[in-house]
């Protein structure tokens, strides 16, 4: 009879069909012909798109193909799929676009890009405290450098009046505060702004932070008239005032008298006094 191959089910790539003939009396012959079967249909490539946080101590996060793919198919069988990155740290804050290749074992190929959307896992709080500070003359500056990201590290430039000495930029020093000797060589007070920017992880500097340094005059005083000449029971007089014109704060001065035992009506003195005039009637036994 004749034999009709009704149905088969081939495998990818070359099949060789033989088909053998043989008669009544036994003698027999052949004829082969090949099936190749081809895929050409390329995978269907899905992503979806991901949020990820940095790790808080080491500042990095890394991700696999497996967490862009949402399900991506073949019509036969997907053999890989990769993605052309994997790797993030502080450099890639923000939306990053990676592309998903899924490939099959014809070799076809598809890809899809996924959004992956990197962030701190704490957002960033550098603070220099306290940010305003007001200083005697030759006082020296203590402001405490804070983040909640590990290992941040601070650099400086300051920007003083020509009054001010002794502010200085920042010279490598890894310390988390700012002390230095301010000297102000005038009879107002005047200011040294320190603008202090972090970097996390050694690689990404965040927005820069000021702390603002008022440097007081060093105090004077003065009395008018320096000398008085009174008589017996007589008043006494005698004007106070600061020369400084410009201060932060309100001055305050001690005052002491050393009078002679025959001298009566004197104060005996006070401290943290604001007053700006003294008057006393004073006595002579002698």
């Amino acid at each position: 009879g004749i034999n009709n191959l009704d149905s088969h089910i081939f495998n990818l790539g070359l099949t060789t069909i033989t088909y053998l003939v043989t008669d009544a009396l036994g003698l027999s012959a052949s004829c082969s012909f090949n099936v190749n079967i081809l895929d050409t249909v390329r995978p269907v490539a899905i992503c979806q798109d991901l949020y990820l946080t940095l790790d808080l101590y080491t500042g990095e996060v890394t991700i696999t193909a497996v967490d862009i793919d949402n399900g991506s198919y073949d019509n036969c069988a997907v053999e890989s799929i990769a993605i052309d990155r994997n790797h993030f740290d502080c450099t890639h804050i923000g939306e990053n676009l990676v592309v998903l290749t899924v490939t099959d074992y014809a070799g076809n190929s598809s890809t899809c890009t996924a959004i992956v959307t990197i962030d701190y896992a704490e957002d960033p709080n550098p603070q220099a405290l306290p940010d305003t500070t007001i200083l005697c003359n030759d006082g020296t500056t203590a402001i405490a450098l804070t983040n909640n990201i590990p290992g941040t590290t601070w650099s400086w430039t300051t920007l003083a009046d020509p009054e001010i000495s002794g502010a200085r930029d920042d010279q490598g020093e890894e310390f988390a505060i700012i002390t230095q000797m301010l000297h102000n060589s005038d009879t107002d007070y005047h200011e040294a702004i320190y603008t202090i920017t972090p970097m996390v992880y050694g690689l990404c500097l965040l927005e820069p932070i000021s702390a603002v340094v008022l440097v007081n005059p060093t105090p004077e005083i003065r009395v008018n008239p320096p000398d008085t000449i009174i008589c017996n029971e007589g008043t006494a007089s005698l004007d106070i005032f600061n020369p400084n014109t410009s201060v932060l704060g309100q001055w305050v001065y001690d005052l002491s008298v050393e009078a002679d035992p025959q001298i009566s009506g004197a104060t005996s003195g006070g401290t943290n006094l604001t007053t700006d005039s003294l008057i006393q009637t004073l006595t002579n036994i002698d």
